[in-house]
């Protein structure tokens, strides 16, 4: 799915937001590296940063296969409604195709009658 332009200025302001957070960490780690605050903050930061990247990989991947799923049924009704119409062709089709055996039977019965009587009446006038 396509992203909009309000996701992705969330996204920009985030990655924004943490650049500065973890800009200024490490400006203060370098004057206080071994404040056991600072330290548990910067893991903090930086596990934020990973589960909110993990999250927007996750939500990504799901809106793909999203489509591509829409993209499968889709082409799946497209083939159905194709099958449907050749289905009724094809119906259509024996139904003529009925008519045109029961009038051949017809035709042919009709023959065999006439033939039958033709030799019948030939015989008597012999």
């Amino acid at each position: 799915m396509k992203r909009t332009k309000i996701q992705n200025l969330k996204d920009l302001q985030f990655y924004s937001d943490i650049e500065l957070a973890g800009s200024l960490l490490i400006k203060w780690l370098k004057l206080k590296p071994k404040n056991d605050e600072l330290n548990s903050f910067s893991n903090a930061i930086s596990g934020i940063f990973l589960w909110a990247n993990t999250m927007e990989q996750e939500r990504s991947l799901k809106d793909e296969i999203i489509s591509e799923y829409r993209l499968d049924k889709n082409r799946a009704l497209e083939r159905a409604r194709r099958c449907e119409k050749k289905v009724e062709e094809l119906e259509l089709e024996i139904e003529r195709l009925k008519k045109l055996v029961t009038y051949e039977n017809d035709r042919s019965i009709l023959l065999s009658t006439l033939n039958k009587r033709t030799s019948t009446l030939c015989r008597w006038n012999a």
